[in-house]
């Protein structure tokens, strides 16, 4: 969220929530991290301050450069394997294509962040990303902003009493962005591309408590693990904690690659 600052205008040289994320990451233990939105981390972090801040040897840190939003909006792999990364171009942004070695074996991670407001616009991305993706030892992860359509019966069907009645415009754009991600097509283009979805159960993982409105506990999802068919993962879930509530707007994805 915003890549730890209290907003997107923030001028400060550390992100306010940069303990919070230290924290989470290390508390996670996780060999592989992809960070979504880790806006201005290119500008004010080097590799080394990344390496330094969270404990991992292998860093790699990009700008999307997204012809519509800031440009410095980006995305963050921390990992403890030895990486492989490249930045590559879907449509109108950029995203990461990782490749690590696990036990002799070569995984191809791809961590993309989609387009915020239009499916037409994800569906465009992810096209450009299927034609650079293999189906085979192949894992695509990130924030898609779109549902999955066999999530759209868990959907509440009423956002109102949610988001109260202050902020008429956030309110009146937030029913265009959820009326677009009900469409879900983008999730089904990664199925009919041969991708499975790693949580195929609904387990919802926004909003936390950062996100404007009165929200208890998370309602939908837009952050998933796909992967090709010759990839086996187990104990896939949603980590949801007091501090996670504070850390981000999304609760984490957590996967283990069975070998």
């Amino acid at each position: 969220m915003s890549g730890g600052f209290k907003s997107y205008s923030s001028e400060e040289n550390i992100p306010e929530r940069l303990n919070l994320l230290k924290k989470v990451i290390s508390d996670s233990d996780a060999d592989f991290v992809g960070l979504i939105d880790t806006f201005r981390w290119k500008e004010i972090f080097t590799p080394d301050d990344l390496r330094k801040n969270f404990g991992y040897d292998n860093v790699f840190c990009i700008d999307m450069e997204d012809i519509r939003l800031d440009k410095r909006i980006g995305l963050t792999i921390l990992s403890k394997f030895d990486l492989n990364c490249e930045e590559i171009r879907i449509y109108n942004r950029n995203c990461i294509k990782s490749r690590i070695s696990l036990n002799g074996i070569e995984y191809t991670i791809f961590t993309i962040y989609l387009d915020d407001l239009s499916e037409d616009i994800r569906l465009k991305e992810s096209e450009a990303l299927l034609v650079q993706a293999k189906r085979d030892k192949t894992i695509v992860i990130g924030d898609f902003n779109s549902f999955a359509k066999s999530d759209l019966d868990f959907i509440p069907k009423n956002f109102d009493k949610y988001l109260g009645k202050e902020n008429t415009d956030f309110k009146k754009s937030l029913i265009k962005v959820i009326d677009e991600a009900k469409r879900g097509e983008v999730i089904e283009l990664y199925q009919k591309a041969g991708f499975i979805n790693g949580i195929p159960e609904f387990q919802p993982n926004i909003p936390s408590k950062l996100f404007p409105g009165k929200f208890n506990s998370p309602t939908m999802r837009v952050d998933y693990v796909l992967h090709s068919k010759d990839v086996r993962i187990r104990n896939t879930k949603v980590l949801i904690s007091d501090i996670l509530d504070q850390t981000s707007d999304h609760f984490p994805i957590y996967f283990e690659i069975v070998e």
